[in-house]
Formats: C-alpha cells, structure tokens, sequence
C-alpha cells in the first residue's frame, strides 16, 4: 500500500513469494483523472564486502535500482569505534541514503543519513563483541557509490589547568579522540579562557561544563588565532572544558585561563 505522487511512489526492493501475476491497483485522488506509468526493476543480490576496525576504508558500487550495500566490522567487547560514511548516492529531488548500524544480534544501534561529506557516527563504545554491520539503502531509483571507514578510538586526553597558570597543550591525534581541560575554581569567581594555535583543519567545538554537569557556554574556535571566553563561575569545584574535534579532524590547542575583571554593573 502506498501514495502515488510526483516524485514516484517506490515499492521498495522485496522478494516476491510466488510465481505468477502480480497486480498494483491505482485509486486516483477524488474526482481527478490522468495517466500512471509503472516500471518494474529485476533487482539482484545486495553487495556485501568486509573491513576492519582501524583498516583501510571500503567501498561498494551498486549498478542496479533497488541494490543495497553492506559493511561488515568485526568488534572486540566495549571497543570504541568512530565510523564514517561517504557516498555519491542521491536522487534527483536530492534525497540521501539511509544508513542502518546493526549489532551483532541484527538489533539496531543507530540510524540515519549517509552524505557527502561523510556522515559520521560519533565515536561509541559497542558492549557487545562480535560482527557489526553497515548497511546502505540507496534512495529513489539512485545508483552509485558507498564507502566506509571504521576508526579505533583511544581514550580521550586529558589536561589539568590553573586559573592564572600556565597554558596547557592537548592534541588529538586519532580520529573520534575528544580532550578536555580540568580546572578547580570558586563560587562568584570571573574566569578568562584563551584559546590559541589551534591546527585542526576544521572547527573545533569547546564548551565549559559546571561541576554539576550543567553546560555554561559554548563556542567554536577556527584556526590559529586566539579565542576568548569568559564566564562567571556558579559555585566551588572542577570544571571541565570539552573540546570536540569536527568530523574526522586531528589535531591540537592550547588553553590558559586567568582571572577576568567582574562584568560592570554584576
């Protein structure tokens, strides 16, 4: 059952269960009349290939409407892995392939858009050992073009600052790391935070996190040239500066904080 519009109606790809003649039966909207046209595709097997977490990316090329693609990934117990998606696949209106992440069970664990540039699913930590897979729905009547990368993804680094101390540096070197900077400060305090000589390519996403887990503010910081964000602290104990690489972008920052004068007027 489906709408019969412009752009088509698609029946997606199924395996008929019996020979002989099937029938679509097409009720028009109201009292409108016009013309239908149908067109049915013989679709063969979906393309199937194997990578590996920390390998190579992969790819696969569908020739046919109606084709899907799939990637599988063997994962280690509570392996932290970073994927990412590229494809050329789009229909005329522009519609994107959709990406399923199964687990080993067929159970699934995330979902969404594959694009280009390459969606990305942000690094996870998959419990289960076992085989993951990708799997790629092309829209439309679309053919073309998946390819697939599986990071590993070691821990996050971490700094420990001091307000009117020193600037720290971190660099993420693997793709998916994430970093942050610590720093102990007081109820009522005015804080200054000087980003400087950042290398990633791309826009990175910083932002201060209370000691109760609130965020406070955030910002994106892009290229070399400082940054600075202030804030009024809300209370005693270590706060936290997340710093989010874009995509999948390394590289490194630096941070110093220092005492800021009271807003005018606080």
């Amino acid at each position: 059952l489906g709408d019969c519009s412009n752009p088509p109606t698609l029946f997606n790809t199924q395996v008929l269960p019996t020979a002989g003649t099937y029938t679509i039966k097409v009720s028009p909207p109201g009292i409108a009349t016009g013309s239908f046209t149908f067109r049915v595709y013989a679709v063969p097997t979906d393309l199937k290939t194997t990578g590996s977490v920390g390998g190579p990316p992969v790819t696969l090329t569908t020739t046919a409407v109606g084709q899907k693609s799939s990637f599988t990934f063997n994962v280690t117990a509570d392996q932290r892995v970073f994927f990412s998606c590229a494809t050329d696949l789009a229909d005329a209106d522009g519609g994107l392939g959709t990406y399923l992440l199964l687990d080993p069970a067929g159970d699934q664990v995330s979902f969404g858009l594959c694009d280009t540039p390459p969606l990305l699913f942000d690094s996870q930590v998959l419990s289960t050992p076992g085989t993951y897979t990708i799997t790629v729905d092309p829209p439309g009547i679309a053919t073309g073009s998946v390819t697939v990368q599986a990071y590993a993804v070691p821990d996050d680094v971490t700094a420990a600052a001091t307000i009117d101390g020193p600037a720290v540096g971190l660099a993420t070197p693997a793709v998916g790391q994430k970093a942050s900077v610590t720093f102990t400060g007081t109820a009522g305090q005015n804080i200054s935070a000087v980003a400087t000589g950042s290398t990633y390519a791309g826009g990175v996403s910083v932002q201060l996190i209370s000691p109760d887990g609130d965020w406070l503010w955030g910002d994106t910081v892009y290229g070399a040239d400082a940054v600075t964000d202030t804030a009024e602290l809300p209370s005693t104990g270590t706060y936290t500066i997340l710093i989010s690489p874009a995509g999948i972008d390394t590289g490194g920052i630096s941070y110093q904080l220092s005492t800021a004068a009271a807003e005018v007027g606080a």
